[in-house]
């Protein structure tokens, strides 16, 4: 599909407050979907402080879970951003039939055939198009930008079919799915090597560790609510799904399961080809709808994914004939960790 920029937020892009963001309109074939994009401080400043520099754009998607807004994800996100200098775009989710938004994630969550053939892939894809395209008019950043996606719960599994999928775009180099991923086998054998640090609740009744999947029997139903994994004869537990990442990701064996009782037990690390984690939040359901306990190491994380990029990005022949951008932050975060929190 060919989405095209209907209107935009950029008159006011840079509010103190996010929920006062104005959503981003993009159309194709007659479908109108929004979006909303936050930029921090030091870049939305960036012309009245006088910076003639030019920079790589740094981008944090976010996606919202079933039922959630972009707001949550823009709060929750909001600080890491300022941090880094990265902006956030967030889209907005199509409604099924209980006015729910959510996105068609294969096997989360929604059978509304009206979200069910979206193609949100494509959807989120162009709005980070559109984005850049409309912010490097405004701006003075320098192409290729970097992407890391992230989201919660549905939102999780469509952060982890973006990061499987086969027309994956260039500009993603990381993904930090939370409370949610993507069950089939077939789709991590097929991916090519990426930054990828999951989050869990080992407690989670939703989206359950152990995996989601069909419950056999008469009634035909999922073992998890909302028909999650429905389409799975067998389940993929997390931990699973993980190892099959840093089997993508080129690392070694699989570490031993980790003690619960240590905060963040980092165990085996062994050289990846990307970074490759996993953290278990032992205590947590499925509630980082609004607030995340895995912010702070997300960030770190991040930063490093980022200049990893920038790094990489710098090395290869360019086109451009402009000095290159400095490079902002510490690199060299290429572990393969499985890590166990108690909140």
């Amino acid at each position: 599909m060919v989405w095209s920029l209907v209107t935009d937020g950029s008159s006011e892009p840079c509010p103190d407050d996010v929920a006062r963001l104005k959503p981003w309109r993009a159309s194709s074939n007659g479908d109108e979907r929004s979006f909303r994009v936050y930029i921090p401080k030091g870049l939305c400043e960036y012309d009245k402080r006088g910076r003639t520099d030019r920079i790589r754009l740094r981008i944090i998607l976010a996606l919202h879970g079933y039922s959630g807004r972009p707001l949550q994800e823009l709060r929750k996100w909001q600080g890491v951003a300022d941090e880094l200098e990265a902006v956030i775009i967030a889209p907005e989710g199509k409604a099924d039939g209980k006015r729910n938004k959510g996105w068609n994630a294969i096997d989360c969550c929604l059978g509304d055939d009206i979200v069910t053939t979206e193609d949100d892939v494509d959807f989120v894809t162009s709005a980070v198009d559109l984005a850049v395209k409309k912010l490097r008019v405004l701006r003075v950043f320098l192409l290729p930008s970097h992407v890391i996606a992230t989201g919660f719960s549905n939102g999780g599994f469509l952060t982890s079919l973006l990061a499987l999928s086969d027309g994956r775009p260039s500009w993603l180099v990381g993904a930090v799915p939370t409370g949610g991923y993507q069950y089939d086998p077939g789709l991590y054998e097929a991916a090519a090597s990426l930054s990828v640090m999951h989050h869990h609740g080992g407690s989670d009744s939703i989206v359950r560790p152990a995996g989601c999947c069909s419950s056999g029997g008469t009634g035909g139903g999922s073992n998890c609510p909302l028909d999650i994994g429905i389409k799975r004869g067998e389940c993929t537990s997390v931990r699973g799904a993980f190892e099959l990442w840093a089997e993508a990701n080129g690392c070694g064996p699989a570490p031993p399961e980790g003690k619960e009782e240590e905060l963040y037990s980092k165990l085996v690390g062994v050289d990846c080809d990307a970074s490759t984690e996993l953290y278990v939040w032992t205590n947590a359901g499925h509630s980082w709808g609004a607030t995340f306990p895995g912010v702070d190491v997300a960030r770190e994380w991040m930063s490093s994914v980022f200049v990893d990029a920038e790094m990489e990005s710098e090395e290869a022949p360019s086109s451009e004939t402009l000095p290159s951008p400095p490079v902002r932050g510490t690199s060299g975060r290429r572990s393969f960790s499985y890590s166990v929190g108690l909140m």
